[in-house]
Order: C-alpha cells, then sequence, then structure tokens
C-alpha cells in the first residue's frame, strides 16, 4: 500500500477494494492468526455497488487521506 512508510497521505491508495455488502464492515484475518471486524469509516472506500469508477476493482486507484487505507495499510504492510 503507497504512502504508509514513509508517511504521505496524498499517496495513500487500493488495489483491492473492500466490498460495499455487510453493512460497511470487513472482517480481516492476519498471517500472525488474529483477526479483525473493521467498519470502513470513509464513505469512498466502499462506493454504492454500480457506482465505482472505472478500474475501481482491478488497478490501483489513489484515495488521498483515506483514513481506511492508513488503517488497513498500518497493520499490513513492513518496511522492506
Amino acid at each position: 500500500m503507497e504512502g504508509i512508510c514513509p508517511y504521505n497521505p496524498s499517496q495513500f491508495g487500493w488495489i483491492n477494494w473492500p466490498a460495499e455488502y455487510h453493512n460497511g464492515a470487513s472482517g480481516l484475518n492476519f498471517g500472525d492468526g488474529h483477526s479483525e471486524i473493521r467498519k470502513w469509516r470513509v464513505p469512498r472506500t466502499t462506493p454504492p455497488k454500480g457506482k465505482a469508477p472505472p478500474g475501481f476493482f482491478d488497478a490501483s486507484i489513489r484515495s488521498p487521506t483515506n483514513e481506511d487505507s492508513y488503517w488497513l495499510g498500518l497493520r499490513s504492510t513492513v518496511l522492506r
């Protein structure tokens, strides 16, 4: 996920976006065996069905200052 380290909110983005069902929440499983349920807070994280921009689900799309992108990036990326 881009923009996480070094911290640059203007570069936050996604490639695989969460779905809009489940009342705006997702269950996430992590490599260390724990799991978390996340209620997405930013409406553009989960656009309504049929309202996503072209390429939304299969391309990296910037979502500057997206709190959800930052939250996920902190929990799923590491420095190389």
